[in-house]
């Protein structure tokens, strides 16, 4: 997968969590298999308005120039591997069900492919 499709499936898998997210946390939790009170209403959508504002951000730089694709590729592989890390520890923990651990295998996937898009890009040979 070449880098500009990895950042739009990305932006598109990023978006739809940060609206949901800002639009019904609560619903958005309960399919996790988790609850929330107040604080944390509030910290998800926090979270929502975070992953809207970052995958709009990868979404503008599909077609930028290697500096800027070097940045975008480097914080999607620390964002998606420190989320993958979250969801297993979350896993570990007890907490969530099935859909947690797709979205582990999805945000595992995606630190994987940044990853790889970063040593092609580091190798001279584009990302």
């Amino acid at each position: 997968m070449n880098l500009r499709s990895l950042l739009t499936a990305n932006a598109v898998v990023g978006l739809i969590g940060g609206l949901g997210l800002l639009a019904a946390p609560g619903v958005v939790a309960s399919t996790l298999g988790l609850a929330l009170d107040d604080t944390g209403l509030v910290l998800a959508r926090l979270y929502g308005a975070e992953l809207l504002g970052f995958n709009v951000a990868g979404w503008m730089g599909r077609d930028v120039g290697a500096g800027s694709r070097r940045a975008l590729v480097i914080g999607h592989a620390v964002n998606e591997t420190a989320t993958a890390v979250v969801l297993a520890l979350a896993l570990a923990s007890g907490l969530g069900n099935i859909v947690v651990a797709g979205l582990f295998v999805v945000a595992a996937s995606f630190a994987i492919a940044f990853v790889m898009a970063g040593i092609r890009n580091t190798e001279g040979k584009g990302a």
